[in-house]
């Protein structure tokens, strides 16, 4: 099934990286500077949201075993009832128009990120209302209304499970506390396709 991320607000798929005098926290970004969210990090999201599922509702879900369909930490190997996961990109379409404009205007990587990113800039404040010293901080996130597809094999009989699982998944990346990660995540219909 084809699977759509749209983002409510600015979202952070966190690279593990910083830039030296620039952001402490980057975003995950291809070798062009396309952002996308990693396939394991998208599996790790719907695996706790479906095992939640599985606790709120098991007289619906009692029969599906979590660690049968997506594997055991580490385990690489790949089965018909193994749930499996693509990474989430942004659409071709997309990334065509874009590095048509690369080419025409001599673009850099980087400047392929900021046409999908903004900064944000924050501090830590003391108990008497002053920034703390040496508490300035930058991170990366990648805009509000970006939507991402990518790709989800399950076995017919986990479709609905695996389709609940997604209308779970409401917050993805880091900073969530501070207004980021809010997502929208649902099949993509024929019709939109």
């Amino acid at each position: 099934m084809k699977v759509k991320i749209e983002l409510l607000s600015g979202t952070i798929f966190g690279s593990g990286k910083s830039i030296p005098g620039g952001e402490n926290i980057a975003v995950q970004t291809d070798c062009e500077g396309f952002p996308y969210l990693l396939a394991s990090t998208f599996k790790g999201i719907l695996r706790e949201e479906m095992d939640n599922l599985k606790d709120w509702l098991p007289e619906k879900y009692c029969s599906f075993d979590i660690k049968t369909l997506f594997g055991a930490e580490g385990e690489h190997c790949i089965d018909d009832k193994r749930i499996i996961i693509s990474d989430f990109t942004v659409s071709e379409n997309v990334k065509k128009y874009v590095k048509e404009y690369v080419r025409k205007c001599k673009l850099i990587r980087e400047q392929v990120t900021e046409c999908f990113t903004s900064t944000y800039t924050f501090t830590s404040i003391n108990d008497d209302g002053i920034a703390k010293t040496g508490s300035l901080r930058q991170c990366r996130y990648i805009n509000k209304g970006i939507v991402f597809y990518g790709n989800i094999r399950c076995s017919e009989d986990v479709c609905d499970f695996v389709k609940d699982g997604l209308s779970a998944v409401k917050f993805i990346g880091t900073m969530k506390s501070r207004g980021f990660g809010r997502v929208r995540v649902s099949e993509v219909t024929e019709k939109e396709e």
